[in-house]
């Protein structure tokens, strides 16, 4: 996430410094400011997944569709390996035995399907992209019903009875497992939060506008074309702040 449009690649020096023309700001000024911001707080990295949808996935329930869900998380190499090695045999899932539920996001609960249309985003923050992983895994909801929906299910479905069995003999309010995605994180694809509101985004792209138009010499009418290395930096900062599409073509 936060990979810019432009397949133009700038250094860090080079943004720094147009950073520092569009603020105006001396070589003493910018070197401080980042003294301190540095000082402060280590980046937080974030990750922007969106949960979009799954097809013809496995009918969990005696109906013979499931009620999926899905949850998220980032995880570093050394929890993934002391859950695995605390295990006692081999398992399909890691996401519910390996960090803690306030680090689990879960998307809703599509009922009776088994082609979910989710559409929901989230942003997971971490520390350290060094080893990090995302991990995503599709679950079957277990809801327990009375014993007469059960056989009033068996009696519908009877030609499905080595399903039933199976469960009947499962654990009520067992989930079922339904598969996973683990997606080893790069460096390129993410990117420090930040907390700051649109109207820093609006005030910012004045200053980038300002500096631009401030060096181009020809009387040539300005069309609204930024250089590369502001709509890069503008990009990203929309991609910090979650900035829609539409806040950034209002800006």
């Amino acid at each position: 996430m936060g990979q810019p449009s432009s397949s133009e690649v700038f250094a860090d020096r080079q943004l720094h410094q147009y950073i520092q023309e569009a603020f105006t700001m001396t070589e003493s000024e910018h070197s401080g400011l980042t003294e301190r911001v540095q000082s402060t707080e280590p980046p937080v990295y974030c990750l922007m997944a969106t949960v979009k949808e799954a097809k013809e996935i496995l009918g969990k329930d005696i109906s013979g569709f499931s009620d999926p869900y899905c949850l998220l998380t980032i995880m570093e190499d050394e929890e993934e390996s002391r859950t695995r090695r605390s295990r006692a045999k081999p398992s399909k899932s890691i996401v519910k035995e390996a960090v803690s539920n306030d680090k689990i996001y879960q998307s809703d609960i599509k009922k009776q399907t088994l082609n979910p249309v989710w559409n929901q985003t989230f942003v997971l923050e971490f520390e350290d992209i060094a080893g990090a992983s995302f991990h995503l895994e599709m679950w079957d909801k277990d809801e327990e019903v009375s014993l007469t929906q059960r056989l009033e299910e068996i009696k519908s479905n009877f030609s499905s009875l080595k399903r039933m069995i199976k469960e009947a003999k499962k654990e009520k309010g067992t989930d079922d497992f339904l598969g996973k995605v683990v997606i080893k994180l790069k460096r390129d694809m993410t990117l420090s939060a930040g907390r700051s509101a649109y109207i820093n985004y609006c005030g910012i792209l004045q200053q980038f506008v300002q500096a631009y138009i401030s060096k181009q010499q020809s009387a040539a009418p300005w069309k609204g074309a930024l250089c590369g290395e502001a709509q890069t930096l503008l990009e990203l900062y929309a991609t910090q702040n979650d900035l829609s599409p539409f806040l950034q073509d209002l800006a």
